[in-house]
């Protein structure tokens, strides 16, 4: 049983997926690690096994790519408000929220023309 559960980890190891659901699989207390370990002892001892600290190194890898897109994303809708707010006329940039505000409050999904924008 024990060489099953590693072959599956190992699997999931080499899917692209979210690190949250692979974390959620991999390390809550029913995933698969867990179903390794019955003791304490034997919890241990996984946790500093060579899959366990590469299982590890894939969740946090996949954590900084999902950062990285999110902050690219982020860049890209702040470019195309300030360019709006650059174009608008004077009287619609007064009655226009800071930017900052404008896109914590308004998520781009939100601005069907905006997401348009944003993904040329």
């Amino acid at each position: 049983m024990k060489e099953i559960i590693e072959q599956q980890i190992r699997q999931l190891l080499l899917v692209d997926t979210k690190a949250s659901v692979l974390s959620n699989v991999l390390f809550s207390p029913g995933g698969l690690f867990s179903q390794l370990a019955h003791s304490e002892e034997e919890r241990r001892t996984i946790s500093q096994s060579p899959l366990f600290k590469q299982a590890q190194a894939r969740v946090s890898e996949l954590s900084r790519i999902e950062a990285d897109e999110l902050r690219k994303a982020t860049e890209r809708v702040q470019a195309v408000m300030s360019s709006a707010i650059a174009s608008s006329p004077e009287k619609e940039r007064a009655e226009m929220p800071p930017l900052s505000e404008a896109v914590n409050d308004h998520p781009a999904s939100l601005h069907p023309e905006l997401t348009a924008r944003v993904d040329k």
